[in-house]
């Protein structure tokens, strides 16, 4: 199976998984460019490579031009692109439906949320601070916060929701300790 290809069946198999039927619905396109971000954390990498992008979260040209290209996907997925690509679509799905109910937070907003937290930390330290590295999480947060549209000011649900995210990404990074990485393109 040819790169393109291979990488085709495992978007249609993403897109399944989240429901997105229609790439050309510029919402869906968000969407499904935030799950292979967040796959990519967890060490599914379709080859991407991520830059900061309009909407807050980082965006992948490439995968853009994809889907523009490819709008008809979904392509019939191939049982082993399912097989081998469920255990990381799992742990993303649990990440971005892992939001309390009280914060009333859009898994949306959620998924863009900690993807711009991962991007924002590694373009900062080259890493993910760990839960000791305070001063580290305080600067992310706050050019998380500088970045997002909403332009937040710190109250305590806003801290609630940003420490749940860092919960999420420490979740999502060890993830990607504990399944192999895969290059799937």
């Amino acid at each position: 199976m040819s790169n393109p290809t291979r990488r085709l069946n495992a978007l249609s198999s993403i897109m399944k998984a989240c429901g997105i039927r229609d790439v050309r619905d510029m919402l869906n396109r968000i969407a499904l460019q935030r799950r292979c971000y967040m796959l990519w954390i967890c060490g599914f990498d379709l080859g991407y490579t991520f830059t900061p992008g309009y909407y807050g979260g980082p965006i992948s040209q490439m995968l853009s031009n994809e889907m523009r290209e490819n709008h008809d996907l979904p392509f019939p997925t191939l049982e082993e692109t399912n097989r081998i690509l469920l255990p990381y679509l799992i742990a993303v799905d649990n990440t971005v439906k892992g939001v309390l109910p009280e914060y009333k937070l859009p898994s949306p907003t959620w998924a863009k949320l900690i993807c711009l937290m991962h991007y924002v930390a590694i373009e900062s330290y080259g890493a993910l601070p760990t839960h000791d590295e305070r001063q580290k999480i305080i600067a992310v947060n706050a050019l998380v916060v500088e970045k997002t549209e909403c332009r937040w000011k710190m109250t305590a649900l806003k801290e609630k929701i940003l420490k749940s995210a860092w919960q999420a990404l420490w979740g999502l990074d060890s993830i990607s300790r504990m399944l192999t990485r895969i290059q799937w393109y």
